[in-house]
């Protein structure tokens, strides 16, 4: 199973917001907006952090080529520049005495999420027609354990990201196919919307198992 986002149309959310007699209008005017968005989270891979039907408020990031959450926004050349990159990426080199290291001939100038961070992204390995949600390890440079092997070392590419689940034993990752490129990243999961009883921000948390 896999933790993944689910956008949400105007009446979803018009339909919860008026059932909860918090939000109206201006949650249905957010989701049109350049800056955030409103997603459903399916899946257990994210627990206990977010747990399967969450509903969160995800702020669009800077870095995201795609200029809108949906992949009906995406060009043919620009789908096949994005499966390219995470196809690249997947191909991963053994260092004699050191870290596994991803090489990677893309470079593109922009701030990469911190670790720590929680962002939702295309699938690389089902691009572009599903999201998935989860925990960024590492980025650029850094080194980092991943969780299934605590005896291996990675060292993350340039424009690139190490994702996991905070369910680790239930959760399709970068231990799985590798790191991602930041071409992939739509955004940023800040708060928790839905259930009421669960309302507040996603909180960042500082990784153990990643350094410079």
């Amino acid at each position: 199973s896999e933790a993944r986002i689910e956008t949400m149309n105007a009446g979803e959310i018009a339909l919860r917001c008026i059932s909860a007699s918090i939000f109206t209008l201006p949650v249905a005017i957010v989701v049109r907006d350049n800056l955030y968005s409103i997603c459903r989270v399916t899946g257990p891979s994210m627990e206990p952090t977010l747990k399967d039907g969450d509903i969160v408020l995800v702020r669009k990031s800077e870095m995201n080529l795609f200029h809108g959450f949906s992949s009906k926004n995406i060009t043919k050349e620009k789908e096949e520049e994005i499966i390219m990159t995470a196809h690249h990426l997947w191909h991963m080199n053994k260092i004699d005495d050191g870290p596994r290291k991803v090489s990677s001939r893309f470079s593109f100038a922009s701030i990469l999420p911190l670790p720590g961070s929680v962002i939702i992204f295309f699938s690389p390995c089902d691009f572009p027609k599903k999201y998935c949600i989860k925990r960024v390890i590492a980025q650029e440079g850094q080194h980092c354990i991943p969780a299934n092997n605590p005896s291996e070392i990675i060292q993350v590419p340039e424009n690139s990201v190490w994702v996991e689940g905070d369910n680790p034993k239930d959760s399709e990752d970068s231990c799985s196919y590798g790191p991602i490129s930041k071409k992939l990243i739509v955004g940023y999961a800040e708060r928790i919307l839905w259930p009421l009883s669960r309302f507040g921000n996603v909180k960042r948390v500082e990784p153990d198992r990643s350094w410079w």
